[in-house]
């Protein structure tokens, strides 16, 4: 018997043999025995998000569905990763069940009320012989705080010095966090 790996995507096979002699009054019996194949190549797993783009505060959760190319014939257990499981929680493994091709879970969207700016997050996920699947969601914080700059006067001489300029920095929204701030501009010489 000769195996030849056609490199390609196959279901497992099942080989039947059974070798019986030519001559039935050699006091021989027949022999049986099977063989499964299992092909070397895995089937891909892939991740979808119900929601990729979402708004902390108003999205509080979603849900990523994850597939399979090859219904499994026995419960397939999918493990889930992120990158960042401080702003999102959801179970660490989830269950295709045999003879499907999906399953479902649940990510909630953790508000954790700190300015993190705008966070995109890879999940993943995995299970033995199965190549893995992932997916990007966006979260947009909604506690950045609203800024504004007012400078008096806003026109100046060059030969007025170096304080005849004052700036007022105030924050709008989110006034209980605290917040640090660069100021720069994009004059070449002052």
């Amino acid at each position: 018997l000769t195996l030849t790996n056609n490199s390609v995507f196959d279901p497992d096979t099942l080989v039947y043999f059974k070798v019986e002699p030519i001559n039935t009054t050699s006091g021989y019996a027949a022999v049986e025995a099977d063989l499964v194949i299992e092909d070397d190549e895995f089937p891909a797993l892939t991740v979808t998000p119900s929601k990729t783009d979402l708004k902390e505060g108003t999205d509080t959760e979603f849900r990523l569905t994850v597939e399979t190319q090859r219904a499994p014939t026995s419960d397939l257990t999918v493990t889930i990763t992120s990158e960042n499981t401080r702003r999102f929680t959801f179970p660490q493994t989830i269950t295709i069940p045999a003879g499907e091709t999906t399953a479902q879970a649940v990510v909630t969207v953790v508000n954790d009320d700190q300015p993190n700016g705008t966070l995109t997050n890879q999940f993943t996920a995995s299970a033995p012989r199965h190549v893995k699947g992932t997916a990007l969601v966006t979260l947009e914080d909604d506690d950045l705080p609203v800024l504004e700059l007012s400078l008096t006067p806003t026109t100046v001489q060059e030969s007025d010095g170096p304080v005849c300029v004052a700036g007022v920095l105030k924050r709008l929204s989110n006034k209980d966090k605290k917040v640090t701030v660069r100021l720069t501009d994009d004059a070449s010489e002052i």
